[in-house]
């Protein structure tokens, strides 16, 4: 629950000072291109976050006592990532695209990035068991999965922008990938209380 409210707080605090460091800037072309990079650069790295977190969570299991509890915290950090990633959207049409919706289906990049955005506000809303429960989802873990779809939609939207960095994106998403890999670890095992008890016996 701590480290919950520390993600809310976090990415709060971190988008108040990126749109003051915005403001700063003389021009408002200036301004508003930094705001729609950072607002971007903010739901991709805690898209990524989401998705490492398990394997870092399964790895650190391995070398403590009590392994650690990533559910609530990988909620937190996709919830967060949404946030972002409907902040950045709705801060480049505002700004860079001028209101140009047709442009969204016309270009790949942009494509891309709708449809990214579309998969995490499914996750979004999909991530309350009210709303599950009212719309009959079954299948809610597979549901998830789409996170990696995202991911990639994500990716393919940077690398085609030309507003990022190409060596940036590669690198924070090569990173990403690498990390997910430690998902091939095998998880702890918790013992029991009795399976505790009888290895003290002997």
């Amino acid at each position: 629950m701590i480290a919950t409210r520390g993600v809310y707080v976090g990415v709060g605090l971190g988008l108040s000072a990126l749109f003051a460091f915005g403001w700063a800037e003389a021009w408002a072309f200036e301004r508003e291109l930094f705001w729609v990079r950072a607002s971007g650069w903010a739901g991709a790295t805690l898209l990524l976050a989401s998705i490492a977190a398990t394997p870092i969570g399964r790895l650190a299991g391995r070398f403590t006592a009590k392994p650690p509890s990533i559910g609530p915290l990988r909620r937190a950090l996709g919830l967060s990532a949404a946030v972002c990633a409907s902040l950045h959207a709705g801060v480049a049409l505002a700004t860079y695209l001028g209101g140009a919706w047709g442009q969204l289906l016309a270009l790949a990049w942009l494509r891309a990035g709708v449809l990214a955005l579309l998969v995490l506000l499914a996750l979004w809303l999909t991530s309350y068991p009210p709303v599950v429960r009212a719309l009959r989802v079954k299948l809610w873990k597979p549901l998830h999965r789409l996170v990696f779809v995202a991911a990639l939609l994500a990716l393919q939207h940077a690398l085609l922008s030309p507003m990022a960095d190409r060596a940036w994106v590669l690198g924070v998403f090569g990173l990403a990938g690498a990390l997910a890999l430690l998902r091939l670890v095998p998880q702890a095992r918790r013992s029991t209380p009795s399976q505790a008890s009888s290895q003290s016996h002997t």
